[in-house]
C-alpha cells in the first residue's frame, strides 16, 4: 500500500551522538531486537577530521556547538513497501544528492520493523540526519569548524550554517522538500509499472483537487481523519498493551490513549471507506450483469426465431431446438445455483451485521467512549421501571380485600422495603446520569464520541450497501431465472410452431398430389367417388384447425395474471402471500356480507380486512414505484407475454392453412361437378341407344312386315353400350 510521510526535526546541542546511535543502532540501542530493524547505514560528505569515524563529527558538533545552535536536522521518510531494500536505498540515496549535494555532512539509515498501527504490515522508512554546516572548501580542525562563521574572512571562523530551514523561511523550504520527495517516489512507481501514486499535500487538499476533477470516489475516501503523530514511547506502549488484550478492537476503542484511539479510527474509516467504493463498483458491476443478461436473453430470443422458423428442414430445426434446449437448461441451472449461494450470502450476513439507526449509533458511541458505563446506566434505568412496575402490582394487590390481616401486613412490608431500595437506586441513578452528562458534555469526549460515531457509521453503510448489493442479486438473479423460464416455455411453443408448419406443409403436398391424380382418372363415376372423399378429408381438417385455433385462446396469457406472477417474483413471495391472499379473503367475506346482511360481526370482520387491504396495497404500491422494481416487472411481464406472440403465429398459422384447405375444398367441388355433369351426360346418352334398339327388335317382330317382304332377320346385341349403329354391330345374320 502506497504511503507517504516527510517529516523534519532538529536536535540541540548534546543530542547528536545519542540520536546518531539511535539511528544506527549502536550503544544502548544496539539490542538483538533493534539491530534486527536495521537495514542499512552510510555516511557520506563528512570533513577531513571525521573521515575515519563518522560518529567523531556529531561528538564533536555536541562538544563545539554554541548552548542555543543546531547540532543536525533530520528528514525522516516512509519507504515503498512494494520496493526491494536495495532500491529503496538507492532512492534515498538519490534524494540525499538532490536536497543535500555534497557540501552537508549526513549519517542516514534504513529501518524496517512491524508497523505499529498494523502488527500485519512493514514499515520499512529512512532517518536522514544532516548537519547544517556547509563545507566551503576550507580545511578546519575539530574546534574551529563549529565557531560562528566570519563572512569577510571565512578561513578565520566556522563553517556558514545553512538557513534553508530557519524560521524566517523554513515553511517554503519544507515544502519544497516534500514536493521532491514526492516526485521523486511517483517517479520509482512510474518507472517500475505500478499504479501507486502519493501525495504531499494534506487530505483536505487532496479532496479539493479530486471534486474539482470530478473524482468522487476518491474524494470519499480521502474524506478522512489525519493520524496523529504518537512517538517512540507511547507507541511501544500501545503496542505492549493491544497485544495483552483480548480483543484489539475493544482495546483500541475503550482503553487505548485517546491518540492511539484517533489513529486506530483514522485507519478504520480507510478502510471503510475503500470497501464501501469496492462495494458500490460492485454495485455497478451487478447492473451491467443484469444488462448483459438482457442482452443474452434478446440473443437467445433472436436465436430461436432464427434457427426454429428459417431453417429450411424439419431436421435442421430439430437440431436447433435440441442445442436451444440444452443452452437454455444449463443457463437455468447456473442461474439458480448462484441464486441459491446469494440467498445463502445474504441470510449469514444478516446474522452478523445490523443495520443501525442514528439514536443506536450514538449510544454505542457514548457506551464505547465510556467503557460500558453509559450502557449500565441504562440497564440500571431499565430496572427501575421494572421496579416500580412492580410496586404498583403489589399496591393493586394489597387493595383486594379478601387479603387477611396477616397477608396485608406482608404485602405492606414488601412494599416499603421495595420503596426504599428504589428510592435509593432513583437518587443514586440521577447522580450518576448528570455526572456522566456532565463527561459528555466535555470538548474532548465530544470530539472522541464524534469520531467513534462516524466509524459506526461506516460499518453501518458498509452493511447496508452489502445487503443492498445481495438483494439487488438475487433480484437480478430471479429476473433472470423468471425469463429463462419463459423464455423455455416460448421455445416450446416455437417448437410446436416449427412441427405445426412442417406437418401442414406436408399435407398440403400431399393433398395437391391427390387432386392431381384426380383428373387423370377417365372414369367419371370412381372420379366422382375418390373427389367426394377427398372433400370430405380436406374439410374436416379445417374444421379440426379452426376448432384448435379457437382452443389455443386458452393458452393466452392475460396481462394481469404475467404482472401479478412478475411483482410476486420481485417481492420473493411476499405479494402473493400478502396481497393476492388478502383480496381474495375480502372478496369471500364480501358475498358473505351480501349472503347476510345483517350480521353485524360479518361486516366488522370485513371492515377490518378491507382496512388490511388498503393498507397493503399502498405498501407494494410504494415498493412499486421504484424504478428499478418497475424495469425488473415490465421485463419480466415482457418475457410471460412473449407467448402469446407465439400463439398468434401459430392461429396465423392456421389459419393460413385453413385458407389452402378451402381452396383446395372449392377446387374437389369443381371437380365433383364435372365428373357428375359427365356421368349424366353418359347416362342420357346410353338411354337414347337402349331406346332405338329397342325401336329396332319391335320392327323386326311385326308380322305383316315379315309376309310382305317375304323375309326374316334375327338381330343379337353387341357388348354392354347396346347398339350404337348397324355398321359397329358384332353380328348380324339375315334370311331371304
Amino acid at each position: 500500500m502506497a504511503t507517504y510521510h516527510c517529516s523534519f526535526r532538529h536536535g540541540g546541542v548534546g543530542r547528536g551522538v545519542a540520536h546518531a546511535n539511535y539511528i544506527c543502532r549502536e550503544g544502548k540501542y544496539g539490542s538483538a531486537r533493534m539491530k534486527e530493524q536495521l537495514v542499512y547505514q552510510e555516511s557520506g560528505n563528512m570533513p577531513a577530521f571525521a573521515q575515519a569515524d563518522p560518529h567523531d563529527y556529531w561528538r564533536a558538533a555536541d562538544a563545539y556547538t554554541r548552548m542555543n545552535g543546531r547540532v543536525y536536522e533530520e528528514i525522516e521518510v516512509a519507504l515503498p513497501q512494494e520496493l526491494s531494500h536495495e532500491e529503496n536505498i538507492a532512492l534515498v540515496r538519490s534524494f540525499i544528492v538532490q536536497e543535500l549535494g555534497t557540501q552537508h555532512a549526513y549519517t542516514f539509515a534504513v529501518h524496517d520493523k512491524p508497523a505499529a498501527n498494523d502488527p500485519t504490515q512493514r514499515q520499512v522508512h529512512a532517518h536522514i540526519m544532516f548537519s547544517p554546516k556547509i563545507q566551503d572548501g576550507i580545511e578546519r580542525s575539530r574546534e574551529h569548524f563549529f565557531k560562528r562563521y566570519n563572512s569577510r574572512h571565512p578561513e578565520l571562523g566556522g563553517a556558514k550554517n545553512d538557513v534553508r530551514f530557519s524560521s524566517m523561511q523554513g515553511k517554503k523550504s519544507l515544502a519544497l522538500v516534500r514536493e521532491h520527495w514526492e516526485q521523486l517516489l511517483n517517479r520509482a512507481y512510474e518507472e517500475r509499472g505500478l499504479a501507486q501514486r502519493v501525495s504531499a499535500k494534506s487530505l483536505r487538499a487532496q479532496r479539493a483537487e479530486a471534486l474539482a476533477k470530478g473524482e468522487s470516489e476518491k474524494a470519499y475516501v480521502l474524506d478522512r481523519l489525519p493520524q496523529e503523530h504518537l512517538g517512540p514511547k507511547l507507541t511501544y506502549t500501545t503496542l505492549r498493551e493491544a497485544a495483552k488484550a483480548v480483543d484489539k478492537e475493544k482495546f483500541y476503542l475503550e482503553q487505548a490513549h485517546p491518540k492511539a484511539r484517533h489513529n486506530f479510527l483514522a485507519r478504520r474509516q480507510v478502510e471503510l471507506a475503500q470497501e464501501i467504493v469496492m462495494l458500490r463498483r460492485e454495485r455497478i458491476l451487478t447492473l451491467r450483469e443484469n444488462l448483459e443478461n438482457k442482452r443474452n436473453v434478446k440473443a437467445l430470443q433472436q436465436a430461436m426465431h432464427t434457427q426454429l422458423l428459417d431453417t429450411p428442414t424439419m431436421a435442421e430445426k430439430a437440431q436447433a431446438a435440441r442445442q436451444l434446449g440444452l443452452d437454455l437448461r444449463a443457463q437455468l441451472t447456473l442461474a439458480q445455483q448462484e441464486l441459491r449461494a446469494a440467498q445463502r450470502e445474504l441470510t449469514a450476513f444478516r446474522q452478523t451485521n445490523y443495520i443501525l439507526s442514528e439514536e443506536q449509533i450514538r449510544r454505542a458511541a457514548n457506551n464505547i467512549y465510556t467503557k460500558g458505563q453509559t450502557k449500565l446506566l441504562r440497564q440500571r434505568a431499565l430496572n427501575c421501571q421494572k421496579m416500580q412496575a412492580a410496586m404498583q402490582e403489589l399496591q393493586q394487590q394489597i387493595a383486594v380485600p379478601e387479603l387477611t390481616a396477616a397477608q396485608q401486613a406482608e404485602a405492606q412490608s414488601r412494599l416499603q422495603k421495595m420503596q426504599q431500595a428504589y428510592g435509593k437506586e432513583v437518587a443514586g441513578l440521577k447522580t450518576n446520569i448528570a455526572q456522566m452528562k456532565q463527561r459528555l458534555a466535555q470538548p474532548q469526549a465530544q470530539q472522541a464520541v464524534k469520531e467513534i460515531g462516524e466509524a459506526i457509521r461506516q460499518q453501518v453503510e458498509v452493511a447496508r450497501l452489502r445487503i443492498e448489493d445481495r438483494k439487488q442479486r438475487i433480484d437480478n438473479l430471479r429476473t433472470q431465472s423468471f425469463v429463462l423460464h419463459a423464455a423455455h416455455a416460448s421455445l416450446q411453443e416455437a417448437q410446436r410452431f416449427a412441427r405445426q408448419q412442417e406437418k401442414y406443409w406436408h399435407n398440403l403436398q400431399g393433398y395437391g398430389t391427390e387432386a392431381e391424380r384426380l383428373q387423370l382418372i377417365p372414369n367419371p363415376q370412381q372420379r366422382l367417388q375418390l373427389a367426394r372423399a377427398l372433400r370430405v378429408e380436406v374439410e374436416y381438417q379445417r374444421n379440426g384447425l379452426v376448432l384448435q385455433s379457437k382452443r389455443l385462446n386458452r393458452f393466452r396469457v392475460r396481462e394481469d395474471f404475467a404482472r401479478n406472477a412478475a411483482r410476486n417474483v420481485y417481492t420473493h413471495g411476499r405479494y402473493r402471500k400478502l396481497y393476492l391472499t388478502q383480496v381474495k379473503e375480502t372478496q369471500r367475506l364480501l358475498r358473505e356480507v351480501q349472503a347476510e346482511p345483517q350480521h353485524a360481526g360479518k361486516q366488522a370482520t370485513l371492515a377490518a380486512a378491507q382496512v388490511k387491504l388498503r393498507e397493503l396495497e399502498k405498501q407494494f404500491a410504494k415498493e412499486f414505484s421504484v424504478p428499478a422494481a418497475q424495469r425488473s416487472i415490465e421485463r419480466m411481464v415482457t418475457a410471460r407475454m412473449e407467448k402469446n406472440e407465439l400463439l398468434t403465429s401459430r392461429q396465423q398459422l392456421m389459419a393460413e392453412h385453413a385458407g389452402h384447405l378451402d381452396d383446395l375444398s372449392r377446387e374437389l367441388r369443381g371437380v365433383e361437378q364435372a365428373a357428375a355433369k359427365e356421368l349424366a351426360m353418359q347416362r342420357q346418352q346410353q338411354t337414347q341407344e337402349v331406346s332405338l334398339t329397342k325401336a329396332i327388335r319391335n320392327l323386326l317382330n311385326i308380322p305383316e312386315g315379315r309376309s310382305m317382304a317375304g323375309m326374316s332377320a334375327r338381330l343379337s346385341d353387341a357388348g354392354e353400350q347396346g347398339v350404337k349403329d348397324r355398321a359397329l354391330c358384332s353380328r348380324y345374320e339375315y334370311d331371304f
